[in-house]
């Protein structure tokens, strides 16, 4: 199963990620807030837009390395409010997911969401996406 994700940082870019085995039967909607790789080692926030097209052949997805909250942090709603102004001034829904102010909330009230554990840095070490220490 594969999920665009909208990247809340730069580059913003909306990328093609993996549903990874283990978390198969969590409800992946739109507006959930996600943990994902990015490059060599880095994990990045991004928020899932809906269901991910198809790859071609050959290619391989990253998996989404967690979810950061049980249900959607926004509503469609606001999901559908944010394609539309994305489409009106030309860009990704990144730039625009990233000034929200529902989201910015969320960050200031729960800093822990924003430091990775030591259990979180191990899971995404076992999967790759972070280098191991030596």
């Amino acid at each position: 199963m594969l999920r665009t994700v909208a990247l809340l940082t730069p580059p913003f870019a909306s990328l093609t990620y993996a549903v990874p085995e283990w978390l198969a039967g969590f409800a992946w909607c739109p507006g959930l807030r996600v943990a994902v790789p990015l490059g060599r080692g880095m994990l990045r926030i991004g928020v899932v837009l809906g269901d991910g097209s198809p790859l071609p052949e050959g290619v391989t997805a990253r998996p989404i390395l967690w979810p950061l909250e049980k249900e959607p942090l926004l509503p469609s709603g606001h999901m559908e409010m944010v394609r539309q102004l994305a489409l009106r001034q030309a860009v990704t829904p990144g730039p625009i997911l990233a000034g929200h102010k529902l989201l910015m909330a969320a960050d200031q009230c729960n800093a822990r969401e924003r430091a990775a554990t030591e259990a979180e840095r191990e899971i995404a070490r076992r999967l790759g996406c972070l280098p191991s220490c030596q």
